[in-house]
């Protein structure tokens, strides 16, 4: 079951997405929802399906594929599924 969340969290891309910023550079989202295979973001930044980052903020550190990104007025919601 989704658990709602409004966390802000960073991550960065390990492998590359040419419609984004470099391998390791950080980026900075807010947490919708997360489950035990994955999780829905917002971010500012749109993020390839397909690219592999790495999500890190204070109470977990995980790798993930971005699964689809969906543009919204003023962002972009991501959905991430867990490695």
């Amino acid at each position: 079951m989704d658990k709602p969340h409004a966390d802000n969290l960073e991550f960065s891309f390990i492998a590359p997405s040419p419609d984004a910023d470099q391998p390791g550079s950080m980026i900075t989202g807010r947490l919708v929802d997360i489950t035990e295979t994955g999780m829905r973001i917002l971010s500012n930044t749109y993020l390839k399906p397909g690219s592999i980052i790495k999500l890190s903020n204070d109470e977990q550190s995980d790798v993930g594929v971005v699964m689809w990104t969906l543009k919204t007025k003023d962002k972009f919601k991501v959905k991430v599924r867990f490695l």
